[in-house]
């Protein structure tokens, strides 16, 4: 998962740094005088994904000019993405095929 997601960023932004959690070498492009950061843990709740458990979700945070401004959260068990970001005002909730709202 994470090589995927890692893959997909490169290629749509490759100016921006791709740092995951995954992937301790990654933290050495924080060094770098980038505009932009891509933050990814690939499975947050490792251990509930372990035991087959529903509760793990995949994350994803930009960071621009040093500054938080987008994030989702992903839960593949319920299908249910959450996301928000400093231009939207809100943090959304999306299910497969319906359309965002506001989350609870």
């Amino acid at each position: 998962m994470d090589a995927l997601i890692v893959a997909q960023l490169q290629t749509w932004f490759p100016n921006d740094a791709v740092i995951s959690e995954e992937n301790p070498n990654s933290v050495g492009l924080w060094l770098q005088e980038l505009t932009r950061y891509w933050f990814i843990d690939p499975i947050d709740g490792t251990s509930d994904f372990v035991h087959n458990r529903e509760h793990y979700a995949v994350m994803l945070g930009l960071l621009e000019n040093e500054k938080p401004t987008m994030g989702w959260v992903y839960a593949p068990e319920s299908d249910i993405l959450f996301y928000g970001g400093t231009a939207l005002g809100n943090i959304f909730t999306c299910d497969r095929g319906g359309a965002p709202s506001p989350a609870p």
